[in-house]
């Protein structure tokens, strides 16, 4: 699904998507610069590896989002915004947006509950 960024009004453009067991839903909307706030909830479940033992589970994802999207390249000399994503054909994938965040999540520390109360010992 893609939402084309200069259909984006000042009044939130309010958007639900849902990609396999993830199901995003927030809006977007221009703030006071050039940027669009975006502002969403992931919710659903996803399979992840165990960091520790190796087993795959399920895991329940609940995760606030607020970032900003540009239209085009962000030039930002003062490094003040940080959490900033480039729409550079002028229009916001939500498919790909679910998929990068689900990565994002897999790629932190990820613990079964059968590991997630041990204390494991380790080799320095």
């Amino acid at each position: 699904m893609d939402i084309v960024l200069k259909k984006v009004g000042r009044s939130p453009f309010k958007f639900e998507k849902r990609l396999d067991n993830v199901t995003i839903k927030g809006f977007l909307e221009y703030d006071n610069s050039n940027l669009l706030k975006l502002e969403a909830v992931l919710i659903g479940s996803e399979e992840f590896c165990c960091d520790r033992c190796g087993n795959s589970f399920d895991k329940n994802i609940d995760e606030s989002l607020k970032l900003y999207v540009s239209d085009g390249v962000f030039l930002d000399k003062e490094s003040k915004n940080l959490d900033v994503i480039e729409a550079l054909d002028g229009t916001f994938n939500i498919d790909l947006f679910i998929r990068s965040e689900v990565e994002l999540l897999k790629n932190d520390y990820n613990f079964c509950q059968e590991c997630s109360g041990k204390d494991f010992s380790y080799e320095i």
